[in-house]
């Protein structure tokens, strides 16, 4: 299989992914909407670009990622970072992972707070590219779990 046919059964796979697959759990407080997500070893995460900045941190697990600013990287917990507006990241669970991102925000259910904090979901155009470099990148010796 040529590495265009690769990236086109990745990008088949991809069309059919589901949002919502993973297990979030909201919480708010004065000022403060913390989205907490527990995503399985395999998975393949595509998040939402995101409109405000935001604490992103992660407590347990690690997952391979790659962002426009940052491209790929390996985060592993413990991890914490600002998240800037704008960011949309694609990741590959390599262990079970725990986290949350922290939005500033007075409102009080989720719905409200994901519109003011996240623009609709779409797909990145190269996301099916993105995922087959990153899973080449993952094979290689210095990135084992």
């Amino acid at each position: 299989m040529t590495r265009a046919e690769r990236v086109a059964a990745i990008n088949r796979v991809i069309a059919r992914i589901q949002p919502g697959f993973m297990d979030v759990t909201h919480t708010f407080t004065s000022g403060v909407y913390t989205r907490t997500g527990r995503v399985k070893a395999g998975e393949v995460i595509i998040g939402a670009r995101h409109k405000a900045r935001n604490i992103f941190t992660l407590w347990r697990g690690s997952v391979a990622v790659w962002d426009a600013d940052n491209g790929f990287r390996i985060l592993k917990a413990p991890y914490t970072e600002i998240t800037p507006p704008g960011r949309q990241r694609i990741g590959i669970v390599i262990a079970d992972i725990e986290g949350a991102n922290i939005f500033e925000t007075n409102v009080t259910n989720f719905e409200q707070a994901e519109a003011e904090m996240l623009h609709q979901f779409s797909l990145p155009d190269d996301a099916g590219e993105l995922l087959f470099q990153m899973t080449e990148k993952l094979l290689l010796p210095e990135h084992e779990a």
